[in-house]
């Protein structure tokens, strides 16, 4: 018998007595509907295990039918046991939907570079600025690296990153032509060096406003920026995954830790400020910009160029 099966088994288990406490015997009817087939002996190995463990009780109950029975119920602790493998089983599928999320993403990057005339020879040697100081860095590292790792040219990239980074955090640009530069400080870049920046707005720490002001130096007079904002418009649309997932916290016995780990943008510091309208976004970008347009109205996002910008 395998550890994944008796794994399934124990979950089963789990989830059965979670609503409907009942004898041995029934249990093993039950879990043989599921198509969950096991040898007695196998399967009452399990339940002792689980009782020793106190995720299950067994309670006594006379029968017309014979000897007394003796009822399973799940405790507080199996019912935590039962939701947190809930959440291990959802980790698996998430993170396939963050793998297609990324690719996406990379995808669309590409897509939006082209559209304004970057692409792959207009892109060889120029020097990139990603801004989003509260992403996860593997995950941001994922999303460069399916932008700029296939296209086999030179680029620099710099990316803002704290003193304390793990030094692998970025190992998968090893055997690729982009050249990484972190840095924990803005100063760190000298006047008109940047040719492309990206400004992940959903995770800014600081108004967009000021977050502008002081990149306007380090950009030169032709740069283009890209601004990933979630407008007030938007910011309503996903607000109700992230309700269910606080009501998930509130109404279940889960590890929040572990729950973070999985859904790590609902636990992420809130947005400075209240979130801006369309409108004003397009009035801050273009006091500092000489050319805006909005490049892709996606479902969850506004996001925006600048080009050209205005130096005092």
């Amino acid at each position: 018998m395998s550890y994944y099966k008796s794994g399934k088994i124990k979950f089963k288990i789990l989830e059965i007595l979670k609503d409907n406490p009942t004898h041995g015997y029934n249990l093993m009817s039950i879990l043989s509907e599921k198509q969950i087939n096991s040898q007695p002996s196998y399967l009452y190995k399990i339940l002792r295990s689980m009782k020793e463990n106190g995720l299950v009780i067994g309670e006594e109950t006379p029968s017309d039918q014979g000897p007394n029975k003796e009822i399973l119920y799940l405790t507080d602790k199996g019912e935590k046991e039962y939701y947190n493998l809930l959440i291990d089983s959802a980790s698996a599928f998430f993170q396939l939907i963050m793998e297609a999320n990324i690719k996406a993403i990379s995808k669309f990057n590409i897509k939006m570079l082209n559209q304004v005339g970057f692409g792959p020879n207009e892109l060889e040697g120029k020097v990139i600025y990603f801004y989003g100081p509260n992403i996860p860095y593997n995950l941001l590292g994922q999303i460069i690296r399916g932008i700029f790792g296939p296209l086999d040219i030179k680029i620099r990239i710099y990316i803002q990153a704290p003193k304390n980074l793990p030094e692998n955090a970025f190992k998968s640009f090893d055997n690729t032509k982009v050249e990484l530069i972190l840095f924990d400080s803005r100063l760190g870049l000298r006047a008109n060096t940047i040719d492309i920046m990206f400004i992940l707005g959903d995770s800014l720490i600081k108004p967009l406003k000021d977050v502008i002001q002081e990149s306007i130096d380090i950009l030169k007079n032709d740069s283009v920026v890209f601004f990933h904002v979630r407008s007030q418009e938007k910011a309503k649309r996903p607000r109700m995954f992230f309700k269910i997932i606080q009501e998930v916290l509130k109404e279940f016995p889960v590890d929040k830790d572990k729950l973070a780990k999985i859904f790590p943008r609902t636990f992420i510091r809130k947005f400075p400020g209240k979130r801006l309208k369309k409108e004003e976004i397009n009035s801050i970008l273009n006091e500092h910009f000489n050319k805006v347009k909005v490049i892709e109205d996606q479902l969850f996002m506004d996001i925006f160029m600048g080009k050209n910008p205005r130096k005092s």
